[in-house]
């Protein structure tokens, strides 16, 4: 017994010295560089790359918590796999220290990236936003809600981006943050639908509830309530990718 705790203390120790040694790795990483960090927390290594002014996590997040959907019974092991997948109240403390869960602006910034790299017209790509009037969802969860709308207002809780083109290809088997189609879960059943989706914090907003969809060439990020806020058997979990900013 004494044997494991001993292991068990050396083992955390190297994992946060490692981590640390990373994190002065990660400052000096360049544009598309990829390097690999261990969270200190359970020893799972994962590859990181910059892309722009953020580091992201190359892998989706596979850190166990009381209300993730890994690990689980047998019958669905394979959902585990590649990534796990988090109810929204998970997201507070979800990333290890120094990283954060994305925002929609880090997936902004990403879209722009990658129709950049891909050299796409800018008029192939569309944004189409809904508007929700103004009620007591938004006087509860926005700011400044009576501000004059725009197109990432903050009465917006829907907002599709697609590129016509088709060249952005989200899940192209060399796109920089390795993304597939690993659809959601819905109580405990896997949903594909071909497309992956996300947690995304808002940036003023304080709605835990808001995600992206992404597919083969477009995004949708919204909140909603219903199958989030909901029972058991209908409450889905998204999956999460764990971002920080470079330090200059």
């Amino acid at each position: 017994m004494k044997i494991k705790k001993i292991q068990y203390i050396l083992f955390s120790l190297f994992a946060i010295i490692n981590f640390g040694y990373s994190q002065i790795a990660l400052d000096s990483l360049q544009l598309n560089e990829i390097s690999k960090i261990i969270d200190p927390r359970d020893g799972t290594s994962y590859e990181v790359i910059r892309i722009e002014d953020r580091i992201w996590f190359r892998d989706n997040l596979k850190f166990k918590t009381k209300n993730s959907h890994c690990p689980n019974s047998k019958k669905n092991r394979k959902d585990c796999k590649e990534g796990n997948y988090y109810a929204y109240t998970d997201l507070k403390n979800l990333c290890p220290d120094g990283w954060r869960v994305s925002t929609l602006e880090d997936w902004r910034v990403y879209f722009d990236y990658r129709t950049e790299l891909m050299s796409v017209d800018k008029d192939s790509i569309t944004k189409d936003t809904l508007l929700q009037k103004v009620n007591k969802f938004n006087e509860k969860y926005f700011v400044n809600s009576r501000d004059t709308i725009s197109l990432f207002d903050l009465r917006v809780n829907y907002i599709r981006v697609e590129d016509h083109s088709k060249k952005v290809a989200m899940f192209d088997p060399n796109n920089p943050l390795q993304l597939s189609p690993l659809g959601w879960i819905q109580g405990r059943r896997k949903h594909k639908r071909g497309t992956i989706t996300f947690w995304g914090m808002h940036e003023t907003s304080k709605d835990p509830r808001f995600h992206l969809h992404i597919g083969k060439s477009a995004y949708v990020e919204h909140t909603h309530a219903h199958h989030i806020d909901d029972k058991r058997r209908r409450r889905r979990k998204f999956m999460a990718r764990c971002v920080q900013d470079v330090v200059r």
